[in-house]
């Protein structure tokens, strides 16, 4: 009976919260507040936090994997989504975001601020070199912003290696860690070399973007491939594995083996 509630719930959500209604609740700065209360409805009536979101598969993982004295850095924060879900269904504490596109920023530094959860957003995209680069952001299509392809519609912004912020900003190390730079994320892994050197996280979880669309970055536009990144993590000590396809990408969940 429970499990048909939280269908009911689902469909209702689909075919009721839309238009006029969900844009009267967006407006009045509610629609987080009662997502919340959703999610916790659909999770104790079907077991599911997110089974209608394309990457539930990997927020439910993270999930199961956060403990109370983790540090999750959120890189490709894009508007906060899985550090906000963190801060309300697990006991994290702490988070730091990146994020180089300014409407994003704006819009996760209004979520933070509605949770409990120790924030920090730095306005950068991460790489493994420092300076400026072109973001893409693909408002004519969709897809999110990416970096690296100069257009009509694309914004320079900074780039900076994860280690370098992480020294100079003295920012707590990372325990868990998710990746989604669309196509970037081998250079993101190598911009973080000394911290994986230095065993900071246990878990990290990456999105591996491959060729999909013309218009969709993907790993080998930046001079690198999956293996690649296979490689970078195993040889600081992960043992990575394939949780979740996504079209042609696909996310990866890399653990830190015990020495």
């Amino acid at each position: 009976m429970m499990k048909y509630a939280g269908k009911l719930a689902a469909i209702l959500t689909d075919y009721v919260y839309r238009g006029r209604l969900q844009t009267t609740v967006q407006n009045v700065g509610l629609e987080d507040r009662l997502l919340v209360h959703y999610k916790r409805f659909l999770h104790a009536t079907t077991g599911e936090y997110f089974p209608e979101y394309p990457e539930q598969t990997v927020i439910q993982d993270m999930i199961k994997e956060v403990s109370d004295d983790d540090v999750f850095y959120d890189i490709g924060a894009e508007h906060g989504f899985y550090s906000f879900w963190l801060s309300e269904l697990t006991s994290l504490p702490q988070a730091v975001l990146f994020e180089p596109e300014p409407s994003r920023v704006k819009k996760a530094r209004q979520r933070m601020a509605s949770t409990t959860l120790d924030a920090e957003i730095h306005q950068y995209a991460l790489g493994s070199s420092s300076g400026t680069v072109q973001l893409d952001l693909n408002d004519d299509i969709k897809g999110a912003p990416s970096i690296g392809t100069a257009s009509n519609n694309s914004v320079e912004v900074k780039l900076k290696r994860g280690d370098d912020i992480i020294a100079e900003q003295k920012l707590p190390r990372p325990t868990i860690v998710k990746i989604d730079v669309e196509g970037a994320e081998f250079n993101v892994l190598q911009g973080l070399h000394e911290t994986l050197d230095a065993g900071a996280p246990r878990v990290i979880y990456c999105e591996v973007h491959l060729p999909e669309e013309e218009w969709a970055p993907s790993i080998y536009d930046f001079g690198s491939s999956p293996e690649d990144v296979h490689q970078i993590l195993e040889d600081h000590g992960y043992s990575v594995s394939r949780i979740q396809e996504r079209r042609r990408d696909y996310h990866i969940k890399a653990e830190r083996q015990s020495s």
